[in-house]
């Protein structure tokens, strides 16, 4: 008859000494050795349990992670982080933090009307999102950049090929820009010798609670 450990973070089967487990690290130490084709049968369906006049069994709420140095939050059974590539075979998982996701909002200079920006992708512009706040700016292109909200972290894409976007007074590069609290955004134009251009729009990147 053979034994082993089964592993409560994967499910996968370990030899009856092992004390973490090989496929994803879980500590096994307080986990006893057991023959899988002996081992007690799985909870009855709760439609079934109520039928027979028992309470339904729920199965545990709590999601095991492996939680990189970056901050990641990782499946148990990985590797390497999924966001940044680093080795993590060494770290245990744990208890999925709870943790209320991030918002953002651009509060634009000078008048002080904000914008929340909404989770996902949005296209800005004189005639896409914020529109109501860009019209009657013609330095901000019709389509004007992309913001993306992914991760608890805010980004921004220029897709202007004529005024460009600008990130604290600095055209920024191709590709997608991470931005952060009190950054300055500036569509269709910088700020000339501290001056800000009347035809362009500035914003402030804020935190909301």
């Amino acid at each position: 008859m053979k034994r082993y450990k089964i592993c409560p973070g994967c499910g996968e089967q370990n030899p009856p000494s092992a004390m973490e487990c090989e496929y994803c690290g879980y500590d096994l130490m307080n986990t006893p050795a057991v023959d899988p084709e002996c081992a007690p049968a799985a909870p009855e369906p709760a439609d079934q349990a109520e039928s027979a006049g028992s309470a339904p069994v729920e199965a545990p709420s709590t999601h095991l992670v492996r939680i990189c140095s970056c901050g990641a939050a990782n499946p148990p059974q990985a590797r390497k982080c999924q966001r940044c590539g680093e080795d993590i075979s060494d770290i245990l998982p744990v208890a999925e933090p709870a943790e209320a996701p991030k918002r953002f909002a651009l509060e634009e200079i000078g008048t002080g009307r904000c914008f929340p920006v909404p989770a996902g992708t949005i296209v800005i512009g004189r005639e896409n999102a914020m529109r109501e706040i860009l019209a009657d700016k013609p330095y901000v292109s019709r389509i004007h950049a992309k913001l993306t909200v992914a991760d608890g972290r805010l980004y921004i894409e220029n897709l202007s090929h004529t005024n460009y976007t600008y990130v604290n007074n600095e055209r920024i590069p191709a590709g997608r820009m991470e931005l952060k609290p009190s950054d300055e955004i500036g569509l269709g134009g910088l700020a000339i010798d501290g001056r800000r251009q009347e035809q362009a729009a500035y914003f402030l990147v804020e935190k909301m609670p």
